[in-house]
């Protein structure tokens, strides 16, 4: 393979290691995109890298498809995994609703139905913590969509 041709097919491995800021250091650390890996800080992170580099950048990418695949596979049982990793309800409702914000971002800048699908279902969670103004942007998502 063509070193092009491996740097292009590298770009957009999600299960490659992203570089994403510290919050202790300006220096990237290597984290693996993970659910287990999440955290508030990484995901404040992916929040501001977002805005920065409008859904092209490898970092936000592979996270976003690592932490889509854990969602949807892992639906059933997301609240007590959620439980599990932060602690506390208020702490993990929190969390979530802040991986949804996450996915609905990412969604906006690649316009990937999938991204807009998780949330849709997530949002139908009574547990989750879904912000009023995420429910005003889900609601006009929606009604833009082609109707069939």
């Amino acid at each position: 393979m063509s070193t092009a041709a491996s740097t292009h097919t590298a770009a957009i491995d999600p299960c490659a290691q992203s570089a994403i800021p510290s919050a202790s250091s300006t220096a990237p650390v290597v984290t693996p995109p993970s659910f287990r890996e999440l955290t508030p800080e990484i995901l404040a992170a992916l929040l501001n890298l977002k805005s920065a580099v409008g859904g092209s950048g490898l970092p936000v990418a592979a996270w976003a498809e690592k932490l889509l695949r854990y969602c949807e596979i892992y639906q059933p049982t997301l609240r007590r995994r959620s439980l599990d990793k932060w602690g506390s309800p208020s702490a993990a409702a929190q969390q979530m609703g802040e991986l949804l914000r996450f996915f609905f971002a990412h969604y906006e800048a690649t316009r990937d139905l999938r991204f807009l699908n998780i949330v849709l279902k997530l949002a139908d969670a009574r547990w989750m913590n879904i912000p009023e103004a995420l429910r005003t942007k889900l609601e006009a998502a929606v009604d833009a969509l082609p109707r069939s």
